[in-house]
């Protein structure tokens, strides 16, 4: 069908390039409003088909069964005393295959050099450039979901229990950080970073010390203040004048991300998921040996 197509409009435009112009140009038109008339929810769900046989199934009996009275009306105003029915299906027929190929965004409409045919790719990308990003989170949700499955900790099942004591609590929260390293952190983007998470020898033994002050915590809450540092960790800012520089720090290192966990819930907004929290300092959390950059502001 492409190919028959494209034959077409290569004989017009050298044989008739005035009348091969005007066809790119009720195909754009044609193809601009029914666009328009689906919707931009079932615009986008198209372009989510990846697969062209299955784009071309799905749109071949939408587009020759959608009728445009008003385009008709403008075709046979243009050739009055005609039947138009041969010129709209022919029109219909060039508009489905520029529009697979503009939803497959194989860019097959920027190579017929015609500003009517690019046209229609630029109508394309406007309507379903709003549900981009949305489509973009959705992929990098499920990707998340799925390493998360696959990396899970083998003592997740433990982490919501406030019950457990804190020497083992230390020891689900250090398992829970070696399943997020293995895991990575992947970005909205789509970029993965791998072992994005710094952690000492230390660390088991100062998270104990936390959960010793903090009984009513469980590993699940820490690490839910954890994933949000990871997100900011990896999101740009201006470093002039970050409200979140503590958190974008702890979302690195996880002995800083104890020692200013006060800090951090502060600067996410969370303060008030956690009353009575106990704080301390790098010292009193991991001694003389963990006193160092850590603890720096």
């Amino acid at each position: 069908m492409a190919e028959r197509a494209d034959i077409a409009i290569q004989d017009w435009r050298e044989k008739n390039p005035k009348f091969a112009k005007l066809v790119l140009e009720l195909v754009t038109l044609a193809m601009t409003r029914y666009l328009k008339a689906l919707g931009n929810d079932e615009v986008f769900r198209l372009y989510r088909i990846r697969n062209r046989d299955t784009l071309f199934t799905e749109l071949r009996h939408k587009v020759f069964t959608f009728h445009d009275p008003e385009f008709v009306s403008a075709l046979q105003k243009q050739n009055p005393g005609e039947d138009v029915t041969f010129r709209y299906d022919l029109i219909r027929l060039i508009g489905l295959w520029f529009l697979i190929d503009s939803l497959m965004g194989y860019g097959v409409v920027t190579q017929c050099c015609d500003p009517a045919a690019y046209d229609l790719g630029v109508v394309v990308t406007g309507l379903v450039q709003p549900y981009l990003e949305r489509w973009k989170a959705e992929q990098v949700q499920t990707e998340r979901e799925k390493r998360v499955q696959q990396f899970a900790s083998p003592d997740k099942a433990l982490e919501s229990r406030t019950d457990l004591s804190a020497y083992k609590k230390a020891s689900v929260f250090q398992d829970s950080l070696i399943a997020r390293n293995h895991m990575g952190y992947l970005e909205r983007s789509g970029h993965l970073h791998e072992h994005p998470l710094e952690f000492h020898p230390g660390i088991p033994r100062g998270a104990r010390r936390f959960f010793e002050a903090n009984p009513h915590l469980s590993v699940a809450d820490v690490n839910r203040v954890l994933d949000h540092c990871l997100e900011v960790a990896h999101t740009w800012c201006n470093e002039d004048d970050d409200p979140y520089s503590h958190a974008r720090k702890g979302g690195e290192q996880i002995g800083y991300f104890l020692i200013h966990f006060g800090t951090i819930i502060n600067e996410l907004g969370m303060t008030s998921e956690f009353p009575g929290l106990r704080c301390f300092s790098s010292q009193e959390l991991f001694g003389k040996e963990g006193a160092g950059e850590e603890a720096e502001e």
